[in-house]
């Protein structure tokens, strides 16, 4: 237990030590693909919205069937 405690102080504090940005700083979109920019967030936003009516917790969501699917066959840790 005590092994267990003192490796998750240490994870945590690497991570945090260690965390950085990796985005470009002053990065920014291209002036001809600022009008795509609502057609992206809709997309996505009806893509999880999606997801977590129907397939939250689990990998995958199944679209024709609307069930989820488990194709790495993982567990949740």
């Amino acid at each position: 237990m005590k092994f267990s405690r003192s490796f998750a102080a240490l994870y945590v504090f690497t991570t945090a030590v260690t965390a950085r940005s990796v985005q470009k700083a002053g990065l920014t979109v291209p002036p001809e693909y600022t009008e795509s920019k609502g057609a992206v967030v809709r997309i996505f936003t009806e893509a999880f919205s999606a997801y977590e009516k129907y397939a939250w917790g689990h990998d995958d969501v199944l679209p024709v069937r609307s069930s989820p699917s488990v194709s790495f066959r993982s567990t949740a840790v």
